[in-house]
């Protein structure tokens, strides 16, 4: 480990005392304060009536003893343990008080300004608005209000995967001070995903660099420019470079210095630990803790600093031109060569004529500015030159244009520049430019001089196709091309696609091999199948009969794919009375299945009518397949529903179809594909069809509250049933739907179960009063009364409206819990909280209860009130949080347990540890 890394952290405080303050020397009475009630001790009184010189050290240990506090260390080290305490507590009633009080309402409204030109709506909307009483109505519609709270929006890279605005939510955060960033991890995240050059990333980012660290528990250390910029540069991340070395004030030579003494790479990680590495002593100190050894054992501190300064992707190299470019990197530096070719795909679907320009130009750049730089020939200096006299006169309507796009369009590609130069032929000399580029480079790595080759695409694009070219290719490369190449619609490339087709089947390039017969045919079968499904997909016929004129070739055929394949309904009426007939209309077939969109399935059904043939739509389903194509498996309940009221179609067992769904979890597949709308779709039709008295609610999960709560609409403690049967309570649920009918029943879902389940339910559809209600009732049949540990799984994400109540319900001074249950409640909740990082629980549980933190030693006066923990379940908390890198619970925790200097100094350097494996990655 770098001394650079390690000496970032001796600046943080780890132990309780979170903020470091100086101490006040002014006082000088020489009488001791008596020592307060620990109830009514404020910092205020604590600084007015204690001082550092004066106040005997006796004191400070009486008082440390008071509030169970560690009473370890000199004066100083308790002024500062109590100080800081006291100062945490302050901080969580605080915040406890503003976001109870952050309300628009409480304040005084500005007066309206009102001109000629506000339109009537605005003025209605504001009017509903500023209403009190009518804001509350409206947002008391929303049904899943007590499932998801802005306090449980939390943890960058969630934010990011589930929220398409995430920039304006994390920006929010960091703003409002609102609980986001669990530790490092997030912060990594960030660099991550967040590069854009835009005025709201760079306040986003002046936010997390100055901003964070003042109401963060960990406190990162981001002015050691040691530990963060070399973060900063391996996640390629321009905006967030500048706005830190601005920030900091950081020079020149301090970059530099940073890439000084690259050592070379090892590909052979170290057997041994070094004895005098830190990540040694942290594996023995914890040889115990498997998760531990886990993340230490196979750590390479001199691979990990190499491959910091890999730029290996087309963002690399911008970075490395940037560094470059503004002088940050050192002229004598040796980098190993960018490898960045094999990474950058010039032909994918979304790449855009500005994206070529970029790569082009840094390339140029990289070359120019490397320390081996290569020698184009005469020809492609003068391109180069006329390039570079062309960029600045292109439409912003061409550099937005893809690369396919403008070789497709005959109008874009014939759009003339200059001097009678096309786009097209812009877009070659780029192209040929850069082959150029990568083929000198591939001959000073001569390990890859065999692999260098233009791929078929570029033919495609700028050439003509000829066997020469074909012969350059391997079977396997032509496969890979064609496949990038599949979408086209330009006419003239179909002919291409065509001649080299023809070309492979009149040569046996793709049906025949010179090896075994099974070789030929494992050969065949791979080919043919590969070009059937990818040629499908242009639905174009001539292309496909030009494989399927051979019935040999026919028994490779897969009916599930073909039909997957098929995205315009005409290929099936071209088949319809073709050889294929028998295997894609066969009686009782289960290809409907893997049907992809809606008109396909319209011709399939009416062709299959016509051929006076049925689907089985009871037949087994091929999720493996559905996944392989990328179908949505909520397709196969829009299917079934289609099913249900076309019986001259399907042959359905309709009482067994709900059994079925069951037995697939099909539900379960659409809920995780968030289509909860499907399900609830199938259902409103099937029991339009086909009523049914009960329904298994067990079939759906905690997500599912959409569906939960369709399905429980009305109901009602006072409408529904509850039975005790064998000392055991039950619920008979009813669940009204309204679909739509000509004699416009309403049919019931009833569902008989425990009042436990009964509760979970009412918990998955948000309905959370109504859900504690029922306990309430339950609780009031049982003899004697249930814990709420009975009900609750505190195993599984709970919303934190949830965990606030069981928490206050505990605390509560009628509280029906006993003292072991509720010690137990109180064990689930913590070691969930430092599972999954939530913060904002572990404030509610010390607000409610100071000495639930505080270990259970009888040596503490007065001791807590059998609510404490032991040391060894407080020691396993902390050891959680920072396996799962939550440095913001971690240092939480470390702030209000009692630990020894000793524990204390161990959990250092654990997380030192646990942030270079994090960092170094």
């Amino acid at each position: 480990m770098q001394n650079n890394n390690i000496s970032s952290f001796k600046n943080i405080n780890y132990s309780k005392s979170i903020i470091t303050t100086s101490t006040t020397t002014t006082t000088t009475t020489t009488t001791a304060p008596t020592t307060p009630n620990k109830n009514t001790l404020t910092l205020n009184k604590f600084k007015r009536d204690y001082n550092i010189i004066t106040t005997p050290h006796k004191e400070f240990k009486l008082l440390a003893k008071q509030i169970n506090v560690s009473t370890e260390g000199l004066k100083l080290d308790l002024y500062k343990r109590i100080e800081n305490y006291l100062k945490i507590q302050r901080n969580i009633k605080n915040e406890d008080r503003i976001n109870s009080s952050i309300n628009s309402f409480n304040k005084y409204p500005p007066k309206l300004e009102i001109n000629k030109t506000t339109d009537s709506l605005e003025l209605l909307f504001w009017g509903v608005f500023r209403s009190k009483s009518i804001f509350k109505t409206i947002f008391s519609n929303f049904k899943y209000n007590q499932l998801f709270g802005y306090q449980d929006l939390f943890g960058v890279q969630r934010v990011i995967n589930r929220y398409t605005n995430y920039e304006a939510i994390i920006i929010d955060k960091l703003k409002s001070g609102g609980y986001l960033i669990t530790g490092y991890i997030d912060i990594i995240a960030i660099f991550e995903t967040i590069r854009e050059d835009t005025a709201e990333n760079r306040e986003l980012y002046r936010l997390l660099f100055i901003d964070y660290p003042t109401k963060s528990f960990a406190k990162p250390q981001f002015n050691d420019s040691a530990t963060w910029l070399p973060v900063i540069i391996q996640k390629y991340n321009i905006v967030a470079f500048n706005q830190y070395v601005g920030l900091f004030n950081i020079n020149k030579e301090t970059v530099r210095q940073l890439f000084n003494n690259i050592k070379p790479y090892n590909h052979q990680s170290p057997n041994k630990f070094n004895s005098s590495n830190l990540n040694d002593k942290c594996y023995r100190n914890y040889r115990s803790y498997y998760f531990h050894i886990r993340v230490l054992k196979h750590y390479d501190p001199d691979n990990n600093t190499r491959k910091k300064y890999q730029f290996n992707s087309l963002k690399g190299l911008e970075m490395y031109n940037h560094l470059k470019k503004n002088q940050y990197i050192p002229n004598t530096t040796k980098l190993l060569l960018l490898n960045i070719f094999s990474n950058v795909n010039l032909y994918d679907k979304e790449f855009k004529l500005k994206d070529l320009i970029s790569y082009y130009n840094s390339l140029l750049e990289y070359n120019k500015n490397n320390t081996i730089v290569i020698t184009l020939d005469s020809k492609y200096n003068s391109m180069i030159a006329e390039l570079a006299s062309i960029q600045n006169i292109l439409y912003i309507e061409h550099l937005n244009s893809t690369v396919e796009s403008i070789v497709e369009s005959v109008t874009l590609s014939n759009t003339i520049i200059n001097n009678n130069c096309t786009l097209k032929n812009i877009m070659y000399k780029y192209f040929k430019i850069i082959y150029a580029i990568y083929k000198k480079y591939k001959i000073i790595n001569k390990s890859d001089l065999n692999g260098y080759y233009k791929p078929l695409q570029y033919y495609l694009f700028f050439k003509e196709i000829n066997n020469k070219i074909l012969d350059q290719f391997s079977n396997e490369m032509l496969k890979s091309s064609i496949d990038q190449y599949i979408g086209i619609t330009h006419i003239h490339k179909k002919e291409k696609i065509k001649e080299i087709v023809s070309t492979l089947i009149n040569e046996n390039k793709v049906f025949i091999d010179n090896a075994s017969k099974n070789r030929t045919l494992k050969i065949l079968h791979r080919n043919y199948e590969y070009l059937v499904y990818s040629f499908l997909k242009t639905s174009d016929t001539q292309l496909m009969d030009l494989l399927l004129k051979e019935e040999r070739t026919q028994q490779f055929l897969h009916p599930h794919r073909f039909v997957a394949s098929i995205t315009d309904p005409s290929i099936l009426d071209h088949y319809f009375n073709s050889s294929i007939h028998q295997i894609i209309f066969a009686e009782g077939n289960d290809l409907w299945q893997f049907v992809t969109n809606e008109k396909v399935m319209d011709q399939y059904e009416t062709l299959m009518k016509a051929a006076n043939r049925k689907f089985d739509i009871m037949a087994r389903l091929r999720i493996e397949i559905l996944n392989e194509h990328n179908i949505p498996i909520s397709n196969i309940l829009k299917w079934y529903e289609r099913a249900l009221c076309k019986p001259e179609v399907y042959q359905c067992n309709h009482s067994s179809l709900i059994e079925e769904i069951k037995k697939n979890r099909l539900f379960l597949y659409c809920v995780n594909e968030g289509n909860q709308d499907s399900v609830i779709s199938f259902l409103s039709k099937y029991l339009e069809y086909y009523p049914i008295k009960s329904f298994d609610m067990d079939m759906l999960n905690q997500q599912s509250h959409k569906i939960m709560n369709w399905l429980l609409q009305d109901f009602s403690c006072e409408k529904n049933i509850f039975i005790i049967e064998n000392n055991q309570s039950y619920a008979l649920m009813s669940a009204s739907t309204k679909p739509i009918t000509t004699t416009g029943n309403t049919y019931y879902l009833n569902h008989r179960t425990t009042i436990k389940n009964a509760a979970k339910y009412l918990f998955w559809a948000g309905r959370i009063d109504m859900s504690f209600d029922v306990i309430k009732i339950d609780q009031q049949l049982s003899t004697p009364a249930n814990s709420l540990i009975y009900y609750i799984n505190f195993e599984r994400c709970l919303p934190s409206i949830i965990a606030f109540k069981v928490i206050d319900s505990i605390l509560a001074d009628n509280s029906s819990e006993s003292e072991k249950h509720a010690k137990l409640i109180f064990e689930k909740i913590i070691s969930k909280s430092t599972k999954n990082g939530e913060l904002h629980l572990l404030k509610r549980i010390i607000l409610k209860n100071k000495n639930i933190f505080k270990i259970n030693n009888p040596t503490l006066s007065p001791p807590p009130k059998n609510m404490s923990l032991s040391l060894k379940d407080l020691r396993w908390y902390i050891d959680t949080s920072l396996s799962k890198h939550h440095q913001e619970v971690t240092h939480f925790l470390m702030s209000n347990i009692n630990l020894s200097n000793s524990d204390v100094k161990e959990f250092q350097e654990l997380e030192m540890a646990y942030f270079n494996s994090v960092t170094k990655k």
